[in-house]
């Protein structure tokens, strides 16, 4: 990873988003861990996708957390984390909010 802190940010959707379906349809390489969790490549980063409010089926809430990215990339981690939940948006038409628990490890 570029540096050595873990970057994460927690989101709010209008209405609640069906993961497994964005994911598929955005063509973003994913393993489920749980039926809260999801491991995905998004433009060369690793991701931890939780949902904190719901399942991957039916999300109101979740938890992105960068876990690696490219060396020398040339975008940061924030534009990286706000790129990913960009993208879930607006294959959804879904509102976003960024959640106020956000924080930097």
């Amino acid at each position: 990873m570029a540096d050595d802190e873990a970057l994460e940010n927690h989101y709010r959707f209008t209405p609640s988003i069906d993961l497994y379906s964005v994911l598929e349809a955005l063509e973003i390489e994913h393993l489920e861990v749980s039926p809260r969790r999801t491991i995905a490549i998004f433009s060369q980063s690793i991701l931890n996708i939780e949902v904190s409010a719901g399942q991957l089926s039916d999300a109101r809430m979740i938890r992105i957390e960068i876990l690696d990215y490219p060396t020398g990339a040339a975008t940061d981690p924030e534009t990286r984390l706000e790129r990913v939940a960009d993208s879930l948006a607006d294959a959804t038409l879904a509102d976003i909010q960024l959640s106020e628990s956000n924080q930097m490890r």
